[in-house]
């Protein structure tokens, strides 16, 4: 079954920090905009590492600092740095949060969408539209595997390491 393609201003692959960040600065400005995420909604911000985090990070960006007992789970006026052999360390002091990477991902996620993104959760993206030389979009399954089209202006490329529109 084919389903008929989805216009937007901007597409997002991923939903992580960076691609749910990019889908609120973009959608409050009054663009459509789409986030592509692999993980279903219930898991958005999973993530084993990446936990602290500078307070002037907030400042600089103009958003609200994490909350205690939601997704900050402490304080820290400092970090140190070790050398992977143990001979060498650093401390860096500066006030930063210890975050609760799910609940953090979530807020980003609540961020967004308030903001007017649409975030297909649980869409696995499969590959780019390319037109000639250019990139019009992408094709990905949703959870039921129909695969889906999703075309834009812009094509942002935020699933972090692996990549996957570039590839």
């Amino acid at each position: 079954m084919k389903s008929l393609p989805h216009q937007y201003d901007v597409v997002i692959v991923g939903g992580g920090v960076a691609g749910l960040f990019a889908a609120y600065l973009m959608a409050r400005t009054g663009l459509r905009v789409a986030v592509i995420e692999k993980n279903p909604e219930d898991r958005i911000g999973e993530k084993v590492c990446g936990d602290a985090i500078g307070k002037h990070h907030f400042d600089a960006l103009r958003i609200p600092h994490p909350e205690l007992g939601f997704d900050a789970e402490g304080l820290f006026r400092g970090v140190k740095v070790v050398s992977p052999d143990e001979t060498h360390e650093i401390t860096i002091y500066g006030d930063g949060y210890a975050l609760n990477r799910r609940m953090f991902g979530f807020r980003l996620y609540r961020t967004a969408t308030l903001a007017g993104a649409e975030v297909y959760a649980g869409h696995r993206f499969q590959k780019p539209i390319l037109e000639g030389s250019w990139l019009r979009g992408v094709k990905a399954l949703r959870p039921d595997g129909v695969s889906e089209e999703f075309r834009a202006k812009v094509v942002v490329d935020a699933s972090g390491v692996a990549a996957v529109v570039r590839r």
